[in-house]
């Protein structure tokens, strides 16, 4: 969690960044970065970092699942 310096008040993070993503699919890093930018994982990039929403990748691995 991530605190304002102003407040005590404790925010969650926006999402998933890509290394986070790697670890929990058990992916590199790259390979992480190539399926985000191909559009096969969903994500957003904000400035130079890549965000993953937690709901989207549950869908995404439902989605996935599914297919296999």
């Amino acid at each position: 969690m991530v605190k304002f310096r102003e407040t005590d008040r404790e925010i969650e993070p926006i999402g998933y960044t890509l290394e986070e993503i790697a670890v929990a699919l058990r992916i590199h890093p790259e390979t992480a970065r190539k399926m985000l930018t191909n559009g096969e994982l969903p994500g957003r990039k904000i400035g130079r970092e890549w965000r993953i929403s937690p709901k989207a990748v549950e869908a995404w691995l439902d989605n996935y699942s599914s297919q296999a």
